[in-house]
């Protein structure tokens, strides 16, 4: 009888058993085909093969199970998971070595050390896969609180509403304090309805929720937040600030003080304190000297400049730190001068060294863009200014940062280092702090490797013939490339503001009715060529009645409906806009065009959409005055039937432009052969 039982429970179990063993295989070939779909280097493509072709049958052969769970469960859900993030382009193949690493050590480790030892180093997109392979299972619930808390580091508002959770009891202060320095106004206006919140606050140990909870009841509250440690700490008495509100120089001189106060303090808390509040701040306040600055462009230095007679130097730094996207060309060049000449006797090192090189890293990622990091360079002594740049770097590329932090980081870096290669001492001394990061990191890690041996690279110069045929695929936009069934389909969004309405107005001269039928669908245009390339155009009309959002959504819509594919994409408006044209930036749009202040920070996203496409942005003012000329320009290349050479069309419309304002703020403007950043990051991910 037994044996009868035992008989019918193995030919119950087989096919089940069967049906798993397809599914392991089918999900770790799909995985590894992914994986291994083109060459990135030998060491890559050995890490791989151990993990998939050795590793994972060893542990099977051993019989390992996660509790209950036989490892052969748990692998296919990690390949799964895995697969899932690399298809969302959530996670660049190059970290999956490092995953496999990550996953194993939680593996060896879940039962014998507490997991948060294994998660500081891990970002939010492994934490996520790792939960969902060990779903099920004691370690995957803790697991899975992990990834909230990651989740609740990029986005704080998430964060009053899972205080009550259980999971999270242990770290309820730590949050309020995440929420409070990050998101400070967020956290007042929910202090004042949420109980819960309130008795946190009352019992809180944190530093940030202490100094800003008295402040709730402020009427200047955004002027009053970045004084909060100096009122708590009795540094500054809240009437003396509220006094000054009003007099920007003398708030401001109060303000960039304090700034520097906390940053010179041992403790990291206070360092830190509303660090990313007071640097959106401070790009409000720095518009009271910048504005006039601009709207006296034309006028003589020494009318044009009055705002700054007798700035401080302190706040001329923060001025530059603050009015990087406002800059005209020559109003930096301007300013960067007068803050050299400014520094005096203290020279630029005295200076550095008594703000504790505050922000030092974003204040060479502005100059960087104008060209001025040798000239700055020869003003410093090259070691301080080695060692200052190898903290930043430091800083830069952590291992939980996400893909997209690393990228943007990656090629803010790669144009610094490519503006230091002729400075002999200071790269010889990035270059041993390069082998030393190097050093430290796993040979797992192989997206940092591949950017740590990248910026080697940069910094020696080498005549490297992949970084030349990069460049070279960004050198004409082939016109076939925007044509589908022989047509170009061109989407452009405008945005509910006199800014909005301006643009608008500007682009609609650029389709004449001699040559393009406009047909008005209410809430957006649709613009058809009636010579040349056939070409459609579509953009929606600012100011309607239901807002450009729904506009911008109904018009992308109708695209979709009528089976058509967007290869030219165009944002206009200002920079606070951008991230939401960016939000609906389709993966098909092989140009481009990012007309709005500072657009040049935003590239990196357009190059995970579309690695491949041809980018135009400024790293400054973006303007009518340039932005029409460009895609008027572009456009009759496009009718024309005629690729786009960018070199040719830079140097014609360098030409053209007789006006001042023009012609500086053309300057700034970078065509899509001239990123390197984008160069380099292509080199690193082998695109």
């Amino acid at each position: 009888m037994r044996f009868l039982l035992a008989l019918i429970c193995l030919v119950c179990a087989t096919p089940l058993f069967a049906q798993e063993q397809i599914t392991y295989d089918s999900e770790k070939q799909k995985l590894y085909a992914r994986l291994t779909s083109k060459p990135i280097g030998p060491n890559y493509s050995a890490q791989i093969n151990q993990f998939f072709n050795s590793t994972c049958d060893s542990l099977i052969n051993a019989g390992t199970r996660v509790d209950e769970e036989p490892i052969k469960s748990t692998l296919t859900k990690y390949f799964q998971a895995t697969l899932t993030e690399l298809e969302k382009q959530n996670m660049s193949a190059l970290r999956v070595p490092n995953l496999n690493d990550n996953f194993l050590r939680v593996l060896r480790s879940y039962k014998r050390e507490p997991l948060k030892e294994v998660f500081p180093a891990v970002g939010i997109v492994r934490t996520r896969i790792l939960a969902a392979a060990f779903r099920g299972t004691p370690a995957g619930d803790t697991i899975r609180s992990f990834t909230d808390l990651r989740e609740m580091m990029y986005s704080p508002t998430l964060i009053p509403g899972r205080l009550d959770k259980p999971q999270f009891a242990p770290y309820r202060d730590t949050m309020m304090g995440y929420l409070a320095n990050h998101e400070p106004e967020f956290f007042i206006s929910e202090l004042k309805n949420n109980l819960q919140m309130q008795d946190l606050a009352i019992r809180s140990k944190n530093l940030t929720v202490k100094a800003i909870t008295p402040l709730q009841n402020e009427e200047h509250l955004t002027e009053m937040l970045p004084f909060g440690l100096a009122f708590q700490e009795q540094r500054v008495k809240p009437d003396d600030i509220r006094k000054i509100i009003d007099k920007p120089v003398a708030y401001y001189t109060a303000f960039t003080t304090e700034m520097l106060a906390l940053n010179a303090s041992d403790d990291l808390s206070r360092r830190d304190y509303l660090r990313t509040y007071t640097e959106d701040l401070n790009n409000v306040l720095c518009e009271y000297y910048v504005e006039p600055i601009n709207e006296l462009h034309e006028k003589p230095d020494a009318i044009r400049f009055k705002a700054l007679t007798g700035i401080t130097t302190q706040n001329l730094y923060f001025v530059i730190l603050g009015g990087e996207s406002m800059f005209y060309t020559s109003s930096f060049m301007y300013v960067f001068n007068k803050f050299l000449k400014d520094t005096g006797k203290e020279g630029v090192d005295g200076f550095f060294e008594k703000i504790n090189y505050y922000r030092f890293g974003d204040f060479l990622n502005i100059i960087s863009g104008y060209g001025v990091l040798g000239k700055l360079a020869t003003h410093m002594n090259e070691e301080k200014f080695a060692e200052a740049l190898s903290k930043y770097m430091s800083r830069s590329l952590k291992t939980d940062m996400t893909d997209k932090e690393l990228i943007l980081n990656g090629m803010n870096l790669s144009e610094i280092l490519n503006g230091l290669k002729n400075s002999e001492k200071i790269r010889n001394i990035l270059l041993a702090k390069l082998d030393q990061m190097r050093a430290e990191q796993p040979s797992s890690n192989v997206m940092l490797q591949r950017m740590l041996a990248g910026f080697k690279d940069i910094l020696l110069d080498k005549d490297n013939s992949k970084l030349k045929e990069v460049e070279k695929l960004y050198e004409v936009l082939h016109v076939d490339r925007l044509k589908t069934k022989d047509t170009i389909i061109q989407a452009a969004l405008f945005y509910d503001d006199t800014d909005g309405a301006a643009s608008y107005a500007n682009y609609m001269q650029l389709f004449p009715a001699a040559k393009w039928d406009k047909e008005d669908k209410g809430n957006y245009l649709v613009l058809r060529s009636k010579e040349g390339t056939p070409m459609i155009v579509y953009c929606n009309k600012p100011n309607t009645k239901v807002k450009d959002n729904a506009a911008q959504n109904e018009m992308l819509q109708a695209i979709t409906d009528a089976n058509q594919v967007i290869t030219s994409f165009l944002h206009r408006g200002h920079s606070y806009h951008l991230y939401k044209s960016l939000r609906k930036l389709p993966a098909s749009a092989q140009f481009v065009y990012l007309g709005s202040c500072g657009g040049y920070n935003d590239v990196s996203k357009v190059f995970q959409a579309n690695p491949d496409a041809h980018i135009i942005s400024t790293r400054n003012i973006g303007s009518k005055y340039v932005n029409d000329p460009i895609l008027n320009q572009v456009t009759a290349d496009m009718l024309a039937n005629r690729d786009v050479n960018w070199n040719e069309l830079w140097k014609n419309l360098d030409a053209s432009f007789t006006n001042k304002t023009a012609k500086d703020l053309f300057t700034s403007y970078i065509p899509p052969n001239k990123y390197i950043g984008i160069m380099f990051i292509r080199e690193v991910f082998n695109f």
